[in-house]
């Protein structure tokens, strides 16, 4: 995984200008100014202090990531692995480029509109949009402005003892990214020593993802859980390397690996 500040070449690739980039870092001291610290959970601030702090955060334009994903459970091998390259802008219009070797698939999306080539993954492009990018980066993505942030509780995690910190996240009524809904939650579980984001329950309620999956417009699909098993630094951030996935039932569900 990569931080970006100011690299030509990666930009270019979801056709981003030197001045769009100053606009992005821009925005971002906007979005910093407009979601005041006293509406965030004093334990939410503190994991993202022990990510990196926002004002990192705050000074990368976009990030790069290879996100790898093996779900051993399935019964033919090609369908066990899934494989994606992106760059995602952070801030503004958080474009997108992605690239799915399996199917020689791309994926862009520019704010606005989503295009892909080649596409022959089951999920819509447009809920695989961000798909990755939350659970890789939810320790800043937590403090947007267009989140809703609960009070923090406690809870444990299948066979964890540990109390951990809990914090349900939603979004802002009509103002849910692309490929989500004020419907999706995701619950935040922090580490009551390291203050680090140890795992995440979520549920997601995207009406084209549901359809996929055989189920009604007013219902939602989980919940899952990703549990982080390794945290590594990059360019000042503290992010995930690997996760696992435990499916409804709790059972194992997928690993996942983050490089580059």
């Amino acid at each position: 995984m990569r931080a970006y500040l100011n690299t030509a070449g990666a930009m270019a690739l979801i056709g981003l200008t030197a001045a769009d980039v100053v606009t992005a870092c821009d925005n971002s001291r906007a979005e910093q100014a407009e979601s005041s610290a006293s509406d965030v959970p004093a334990i939410v601030q503190r994991m993202t202090e022990a990510h990196g702090g926002m004002a990192r955060w705050a000074e990368i334009s976009a990030v790069q990531l290879d996100h790898i994903l093996y779900m051993s459970f399935l019964p033919v091998d090609q369908d066990r692995w899934w494989v994606a390259s992106q760059i995602v802008e952070t801030q503004g219009a958080r474009r997108s480029y992605q690239r799915y070797p399996k199917h020689r698939a791309r994926m862009a999306y520019d704010g606005e509109r989503v295009w892909s080539v080649g596409w022959g993954e089951a999920n819509p492009p447009s809920f695989m949009v961000y798909f990755d990018y939350y659970f890789a980066f939810l320790p800043w993505l937590a403090q947007r402005d267009d989140v809703i942030l609960g009070e923090s509780e406690t809870g444990r995690l299948p066979d964890d003892p540990t109390d951990y910190a809990t914090v349900r996240m939603t979004f802002a009524p009509g103002r849910a990214p692309i490929g989500k809904t004020e419907r999706d939650y995701f619950k935040l579980y922090i580490d009551p020593d390291s203050n680090r984001l140890k795992a995440v329950e979520y549920a997601m309620a995207y009406p084209p993802f549901l359809a996929l999956m055989g189920m009604g417009p007013d219902q939602a699909f989980g919940p899952l859980v990703h549990v982080y098993d390794e945290w590594v630094m990059v360019d000042g951030l503290s992010v995930p390397r690997r996760y696992h996935t435990l499916g409804p039932d709790g059972g194992f569900a997928g690993d996942h690996i983050v490089v580059n």
